[in-house]
């Protein structure tokens, strides 16, 4: 944020530059690289969240799945099928974004000095 005006100059900046390179590529193009790669870190990062939340002891679900697995086993089927379908160049892209937010998570963690980031 900028300190004078409280307005977020920097992820304005950010913006304007994805905005720019997205300008270089077709619409279709654009929409499938979006999709994709909402797939795989909203879709399938959810279904991975909600089994590593199972795991833990001390989680209490105030939430029932019935015929548990079985559901988020089809939905992680439906999402691979469709994210395999979409193309390996956008599957790469959302890949590859998915690492860009580990990775920017990380160096996060790690300029906060967070030791356990739970």
């Amino acid at each position: 944020m900028n300190p004078a005006g409280k307005f977020p100059h920097v992820a304005l900046v950010v913006l304007a530059a994805l905005s720019i390179f997205r300008s270089s590529f077709s619409l279709g193009d654009a929409i499938s690289a979006l999709l994709t790669s909402r797939i795989v870190i909203q879709f399938v990062g959810q279904i991975a969240a909600l089994h590593r939340l199972r795991q833990r002891k001390d989680f209490v679900s105030p939430f029932r799945m019935c015929a548990y697995a079985l559901p988020s086993a089809i939905a992680l089927a439906g999402w691979s099928y469709i994210f395999a379908t979409s193309g390996w160049g956008f599957a790469e892209f959302g890949i590859v974004m998915i690492g860009a937010g580990f990775g920017a998570y990380a160096l996060w963690v790690r300029m906060r000095g967070v030791a356990n980031p739970r």
